[in-house]
């Protein structure tokens, strides 16, 4: 009589199973569309953060050579507007000093012969550079560097 109780009691659950695997194997099924839909948009979204970030970094350097072009004109009044908006957007400037050591990845050099300073440093800067907050050039600094007069 306990063989026929348990056939009985066995059918129920093999159904069950059977059904219950098949709502995993449907749920399985949304959780990998839902992840491939998402991805999707991550991929999107980086595009898209990789526009937005090429447009900032353009504008922000037009705002730089802006403020170099008043700053040559004498108009303070609009350069310190001008770097406001760069410092607010984490954009410093770069001159190197006369007697510094310049660079190379940050200035443009253009050697000079001298002996008043070491060959290899900063005589004078002709134009400051900007940085990003994570020290990446924005805009290169113009140096005069030393070489060895060839008397």
């Amino acid at each position: 009589m306990k063989v026929p109780l348990r056939k009985r009691q066995l059918t129920p659950v093999k159904g069950t199973m059977e059904s219950f695997l098949t709502e995993m194997e449907d749920k399985v099924s949304q959780c990998r569309d839902s992840l491939n839909e998402a991805i999707g948009l991550l991929e999107e979204g980086a595009s898209n953060y990789n526009n937005i970030y090429r447009a900032r970094k353009a504008l922000l350097l037009q705002v730089a050579e802006l403020s170099l072009r008043h700053e040559s004109l004498g108009q303070s009044d609009v350069v310190c507007d001008l770097e406001g908006i760069l410092l607010d957007q984490g954009i410093t400037r770069f001159e190197p000093k006369a007697g510094e050591s310049a660079p190379p990845d940050k200035c443009e050099v253009t050697q000079i012969e001298t002996d008043t300073i070491e060959p290899g440093l900063v005589v004078s800067t002709s134009r400051p550079g900007y940085l990003d907050r994570n020290g990446e050039v924005l805009l290169r600094a113009r140096v005069l560097v030393s070489v060895r007069s060839g008397r």
